[in-house]
């Protein structure tokens, strides 16, 4: 097995001496850490440098403030006849690279099996780590004739016709109608400040959406969320639920309600924080199993990064959001992460979420082909609605932002269709199409 590719790293080198610019998948490719041979990518490392800087790239620049190296650059630049294989040279680099780090991985893999106290599960963590640094290397997307696409649209247009507008149903009729439905590779953000009920929301959704749904619970425990479940079924609050007299008296009807919530095909993880690596490894085994379509992170806040390292928060949380939105894609499933917003909304006149709020959180906004805000009036004023709750849409591609109303039962933790007079559809001033 060849694990260098020390004439690849020269014909790439020689190839970006006679034409960098027709190097183009090479340079968007290929990174310094790839090559093998230290001198090979001390020469990279220095048209890359010339490359940001706008600079030619020729012996002179390339030796004009370092001349180390320079007998190996002067003998490529005799050599360089033409940049026409740069692909083919970039592509056996990243081979070499890959086969190297998974012979690596493996001998660590093989190290850790033999340890005494390495478990199944431990052993299947680090080969699923392996799987996944090998998934990185996907086939790229290219370029396709705008032909191809007007088939492609009016294909889905025909499906849209025969089976209704694309979505998992969230199970309110007004957002369904509206289209504020999760779809199938793409990411649609819940949102909300402490105590307006998101976690609810996601879990109403995940009941009511009919499609089997991975719940990763990573604020509460799996017990606690199927006691709401059986809360909103049996009628009892979570309260009367604890208590034994109410055990002992509704107990048949409970064991009744239990096995049909048992049917509902939502799969539950809860525990307390989990990587983006380890989302997706689960997902995909998930999807396998049970061909999942839809996920839900209750909630984002607890994601953790799988090195370990204590690094900016926003700066994390935005890896997190396009780790989450690339999973949905590749997946092909809809990705549904809660959000905690920051206070901002605190500190104005109307507390209603806005797109603003979640800045501090990564890049959700931008991330986001869904966006939902909830928001109850009755946090801030006792004397509004306990009932009523607004279930806002600040962002949908290629559909109306506004904001709807829903009955909220504080007591068995549920949302509802609000029964109060007609519910229409809210427009205000900050509502417009998204493009």
């Amino acid at each position: 097995m060849n694990l260098f590719n020390d004439l690849a790293e020269k014909e790439l080198l020689k190839s970006l001496l006679v034409e960098s610019s027709q190097c183009e998948w090479a340079l968007s490719n290929v990174k310094s850490e790839h090559f093998y041979s230290t001198k090979n990518r001390a020469v990279y490392e220095r048209i890359m440098g010339l490359m940001k800087k706008g600079s030619e790239i020729n012996v002179v620049t390339l030796l004009e403030n370092d001349q180390t190296h320079e007998e190996f650059i002067f003998e490529l630049s005799k050599e360089a006849i033409s940049a026409s294989g740069s692909r083919s040279h970039g592509e056996a680099i990243l081979n070499a690279f890959y086969k190297r780090e998974a012979q690596a991985r493996l001998i660590s893999l093989s190290k850790h099996v033999a340890e005494v106290g390495a478990t199944l599960d431990s052993i299947r963590d680090k080969a699923e780590e392996l799987a996944y640094f090998l998934s990185q290397r996907s086939e790229e997307k290219t370029l396709v004739p705008l032909s191809d696409v007007a088939v492609e649209t009016m294909a889905e247009l025909e499906r849209i016709v025969e089976k209704g507008r694309p979505g998992i149903p969230t199970g309110f009729k007004d957002a369904d109608r509206l289209g504020w439905m999760p779809r199938p590779k793409t990411m649609t953000i819940i949102g909300a400040r402490p105590g307006m009920g998101k976690s609810a929301l996601a879990l109403d959704f995940a009941k009511n959406c009919g499609v089997p749904s991975a719940f990763f619970s990573l604020e509460m425990e799996r017990i606690e969320q199927f006691e709401r479940l059986l809360s909103q079924k049996s009628g009892y609050s979570n309260d009367e639920l604890r208590q034994p007299k109410t055990i002992q008296l509704a107990k048949e009807s409970l064991f009744k309600h239990a096995q049909e919530l048992a049917k509902l095909p939502i799969y539950m993880n809860d525990a307390p924080s989990i990587s983006p690596m380890q989302l997706r490894m689960q997902l995909k085994r998930a999807i396998a199993k049970w061909g999942i379509q839809i996920a839900f992170i209750d909630y984002m806040g607890y994601m953790e990064d799988s090195d370990g390292k204590m690094n900016d928060r926003r700066i994390e949380m935005g890896k997190f959001s396009r780790a989450i939105k690339q999973m949905a894609k590749e997946l092909n499933i809809a990705m549904v992460p809660i959000c905690q917003l920051n206070r901002n909304c605190e500190d104005r006149s109307d507390k209603r979420p806005m797109l603003s709020d979640l800045r501090e959180v990564g890049d959700l906004e931008q991330d986001g082909h869904l966006i939902l805000f909830l928001y109850r009036e009755n946090v801030y004023n006792d004397e509004s609605n306990p009932e009523e709750a607004e279930l806002i849409c600040r962002k949908c591609r290629g559909g109306q932002t506004g904001s709807i109303k829903l009955n909220w039962n504080g007591r068995l933790t549920t949302f509802s269709d609000y029964r109060g007079s007609l519910n229409e559809f809210v427009q205000k001033d900050w509502t417009k199409q998204y493009d």
